[in-house]
């Protein structure tokens, strides 16, 4: 099992429960979702774990060259980024 990122375990600790992660890429017309687990990990509606937002998203649309995580997945669907929901 992967090890979560650090400041993703800290945030998925402060909220104390699974929380739902979406990513829409409006321009695309696509819609993908995830959730950040308990234990700060991030797994996809296929049951792929990731311990990497960016890894997560990356696999999400089939980037070759990734894609930033930190600022794609929001809490819910009107919710902060990771990014914005991780600084201090």
């Amino acid at each position: 099992m992967p090890r979560p990122d650090p400041t993703l375990a800290r945030l998925a600790a402060a909220r104390g429960a699974d929380e739902p992660l979406v990513w829409v890429r409006e321009r695309r017309g696509e819609r993908h979702q995830a959730r950040l687990r308990a234990d700060g990990l991030v797994e996809l509606a296929d049951g792929r774990v990731f311990a990497d937002p960016d890894a997560a998203a990356a696999a999400a649309i089939d980037a070759e060259n990734g894609a930033d995580g930190w600022r794609s997945w929001r809490l819910g669907d009107t919710g902060p980024s990771l990014l914005e929901a991780t600084r201090p």
